[in-house]
């Protein structure tokens, strides 16, 4: 026995430091720091909730500490546009963790060591449950789990997991709170199982709106008018922004080119000189996997790596050092090892060197310079005698809407600038803000309030509309003629058949459940209604659809089968369960923060 726990013992301890920094890392970015009392850093702050200080520096720290774990595992850098996004994600974290702990606080929950040692091994069988070792008879063993974690050799780390799920758990039970009060009814239950199990086959006869497509309707101005006003709400707009601004390119210049391929010809100069290739790549290359491999791809077969280097590899003879190939990832330096063929196919051993070209520090410092005295210029003189006297070109964006990606036509993703935009006068200059593209200042030219679009500008919107409703209408009549005879002739083929207008489509469909779209009909809620409540062989009335409107016969329905319905009452009770409370818990914490005070003052701080 001895012997089997330290079996386990090896088995955990070996993965165990692993899991914990990644459960760590996983609370650090999706609950961020406790910033409730904390005077940490305390002198600049980033934003408040509620009146609660987001520190500069713990926030920073946490964006930081977020990259780097990402950045490790992908085994890239991000841009300054994903660092962005990574800002903004941290940021709600951070609004969240505050909000969740005000809360948690007012109910006073608390956590005892029985809830860390059950969560320890909730956590743990969750991880090792189908493991060999951890079973008896087939099932998670908890005495071997607990025997496992009592080894001297786990101390350290068992106590950094228990310290992470302590903080976790006051969550978990806040959850557990706020959907106590949801109940999965009998009904409930009967209804998914019916969506995803029970099936029906029906025939149909459609009398589709496509068939009176060439039919002339008209809508008049009056008609067009009363449209207009009895749907006005459809022609709601939003509050419309308009930026004029300058912008600054931080593309690599004619002399960081120069510069780039310089580099490169050197390095490729010493690999045509005998130059080990494996040093000379883990000296130079910019391949994130450059550690792993030392530039060394294997053997790959033509079109397995993006066209541009394929193409240069397999064009090449084994010993020859080709470049610099341009991809979509950069440039690069080819060695070919060998090729061969295998199973009828050529295949070449290669290795590479990768460099990226990128502006210089002197490049970037440069066009900051020039954005920041422009913003200094146009703040002093204004903007556009700014840029007559320093002779910087002067863009205007459309009007657009605030939108959650901070997207700026023209200038593309830029957050900072968007909460900007949407929180100054017009007329009013900004600081410097960036993006991979380059440096900005913007103007803030134009604001135009919410309101309706005029119906000038709808009318023909309108008129299609009306035009499409009226083919429609005249569908719904010739499904009203022919109901009688539809009710009386069982045999839908022969209906279209002799249908003398050629309007009319008969089919049958396959068997079909109540969450698919059915082949043939489309998205019906109606026809699918109807096709799970109708007597088998008696034939619907109209039934109305986007496409047109359907008569059918069903021909073939699944019984409920109460035996399977039994054997998945749990499984279905629990996810029905947890639907309805993730439903709840997003709408409550979405409400809690729709009346938070929340002041986000972070453009002070980042240019992007």
């Amino acid at each position: 026995m001895m012997s089997k726990i330290h079996q386990m013992t090896t088995f955990i301890l070996v993965t165990l430091v692993v899991l914990i920094l990644a459960f760590i890392g996983l609370m650090i970015f999706e609950w961020g720091a406790d910033y409730s009392g904390t005077n940490f850093f305390n002198e600049y702050t980033v934003g408040e909730v509620d009146g609660v200080k987001i520190p500069y520096e713990q926030f920073n720290f946490n964006v930081a500490q977020t990259r780097r774990n990402q950045e490790q595992q992908s085994g890239g850098s991000m841009t300054e546009v994903e660092t962005s996004k990574l800002r903004n994600q941290v940021w709600d974290q951070t609004i969240t963790r505050i909000l969740l702990g005000k809360e948690i606080d007012k109910l006073n929950i608390a956590v005892t060591n029985e809830d860390v040692s059950n969560g320890v091994l909730q956590f743990m069988s969750q991880l090792y449950g189908n493991e060999p070792q951890f079973q008896t008879d087939g099932q998670f063993d908890v005495d071997k789990m607990k025997a496992a974690l009592s080894n001297p050799q786990l101390a350290g780390q068992l106590a950094e997991m228990e310290q992470q799920i302590e903080q976790d758990i006051p969550y978990q039970k806040l959850q557990e709170i706020v959907s106590a009060s949801l109940i999965v009814t009998e009904q409930e239950m009967r209804a998914e199982f019916m969506q995803q199990n029970l099936r029906a086959k029906i025939q149909y006869l459609m009398v589709p709106v496509s068939a009176f497509r060439t039919q002339e309707v008209t809508a008049s101005d009056d008609e067009i008018s009363k449209y207009y006003n009895n749907n006005k709400d459809e022609f709601k707009t939003q509050e419309t922004r308009k930026l004029k601004y300058a912008a600054f390119s931080t593309a690599p210049s004619a002399d960081d080119s120069s510069r780039f391929f310089n580099i490169l010809n050197e390095i490729k100069s010493e690999a045509l000189a005998g130059e080990d290739f494996s040093r000379l790549a883990l000296r130079e290359s910019e391949d994130p996997t450059v550690t792993q491999n030392q530039g060394d791809l294997g053997y790959f077969e033509q079109g397995a790596m993006v066209k541009p280097f394929s193409d240069a590899a397999f064009a090449a003879n084994p010993g020859d050092i080709v470049g610099p190939v341009k991809s979509q990832f950069g440039y690069h330096i080819i060695k070919v090892i060998d090729k061969k063929v295998e199973d009828g196919k050529e295949k070449v051993h290669a290795a590479h060197i990768l460099k990226k070209l990128e502006a210089s520090g002197g490049t970037l410092d440069n066009a900051y310079s020039k954005a920041e005295a422009f913003a200094e210029t146009a703040q002093k003189d204004g903007y556009n005698i700014a840029a007559d006297n320093l002779g910087v070109e002067l863009k205007e964006t459309n009007s657009f809407v605030q939108n959650d990606a901070g997207i700026i036509p023209g200038v593309g993703e830029l957050s900072p600038a968007m909460a900007w935009t949407f929180g100054k006068d017009a007329g009013t200059i900004s600081e410097v803000f960036s993006n991979d593209q380059g440096y900005y200042v913007f103007m803030l030219e134009a604001i135009v309030p919410a309101g309706y679009r005029p119906l000038e500008d709808v009318k023909e919107l309108c008129k299609s509309r009306i035009e499409i409703q009226k083919r429609k209408d005249l569908a719904a009549e010739y499904a009203r003629k022919i109901a009688p005879t539809v009710q009386q002739d069982s045999d839908f083929r022969t209906l279209a058949a002799n249908d003398p207008e050629k309007i009319l489509v008969a089919d049958t469909t396959d068997y079909f459940t109540r969450n698919i779209t059915v082949r043939g009909i489309g998205r019906a809620p109606a026809v699918v209604a109807k096709a799970f409540s109708l007597p088998l062989n008696q034939v619907s009335g109209m039934l109305e659809t986007d496409r047109g409107y359907f008569f059918i016969r069903v021909t073939g329905r699944d019984d409920f089968d109460e035996t399977a319905f039994a054997a998945q009452r749990t499984t279905l009770r629990n996810r029905i369960f947890q639907r309805k409370a993730n439903n709840l818990y997003r709408e409550w914490l979405q409400t809690l923060k729709d009346n938070a005070d929340i002041e986000d003052y972070r453009y002070q701080f980042y240019r992007s």
